[in-house]
């Protein structure tokens, strides 16, 4: 609790909390074509990084 010119303040009752139902109905899913993008540049990645570590290594 925070006391400022004599006044006491619950910095707990002045935050708003969100209603997780309205979280819940907003959210909406990725589209195909990005995630099917991100599992591409992360195979690509992982190719490359073995090729550096095979050539740094090996």
């Amino acid at each position: 609790m925070c006391y400022h010119k004599g006044k006491e303040v619950d910095a707990m009752e002045m935050e708003q909390k969100p209603n997780l139902e309205e979280e819940q109905e907003r959210y909406v899913p990725r589209p195909w074509w990005q995630v099917w993008g991100a599992r591409l540049l992360l195979a690509v990645f992982l190719i490359l990084l073995a090729i550096y570590y095979g050539r740094m290594f090996l």
